[in-house]
């Protein structure tokens, strides 16, 4: 059984916003997507279908999900500088005074705005970058047990001595 237009429209209003205004909107509600399902988890659809317009809107703005994660992340990130310069440049504190109202602004921003924060917060571990693997030659089991035993190269020795300096894996890896 389908819904007559009529009754369709009783129940959603269409409600026609500025480009200003529904990209703002659009902000706000990928804000709460990313923040609920994280990037993976977040999809065009769900924004468009929260915000009730249709998916090419959305594109339209963005040009697409993760052009939207990057204008959410951008200000985000811009209004928690904004809080934290503000507090800082407050005439007449010292530096305890200075880096108390800087922690504040901090806590105050997570306190306000949770939902920016959680998204920060995973943003910043993934720009940690992956640890490199080791060439496929280099994964036998043997030439593992080499590398950790307190003769190698790995440990700052050579074949035969014992010396037991460790040394980064970058510095001997062939």
């Amino acid at each position: 059984m389908s819904i007559p237009p009529s009754a369709r429209a009783a129940r959603h209003p269409r409600v026609r916003l500025s480009f200003a205004e529904r990209r703002e909107q659009l902000l706000n509600i990928s804000r709460e997507v990313f923040a609920e399902r994280g990037f993976e988890g977040a999809s065009v659809e769900e924004i468009a279908a929260r915000a009730g317009v249709s998916k090419p809107v959305v594109y339209e703005h963005f040009g697409g999900k993760d052009g939207a994660y990057q204008a959410v992340v951008e200000r985000e990130t811009t209004t928690l500088h904004a809080e934290i310069r503000a507090a800082l440049k407050q005439p007449g504190a010292g530096p305890r005074e200075t880096l108390e109202r800087g922690a504040l602004a901090l806590l105050d921003y997570i306190d306000r705005c949770p939902d920016g924060f959680r998204i920060l917060h995973v943003t910043r571990r993934w720009r940690t970058p992956p640890a490199p693997s080791p060439p496929s030659s280099a994964r036998s089991p043997s030439r593992w047990r080499k590398s950790w035993e307190p003769s190698s190269p790995a440990w700052g020795g050579t074949r035969g001595t014992r010396t037991c300096t460790p040394r980064p894996w970058w510095v001997w890896w062939p």
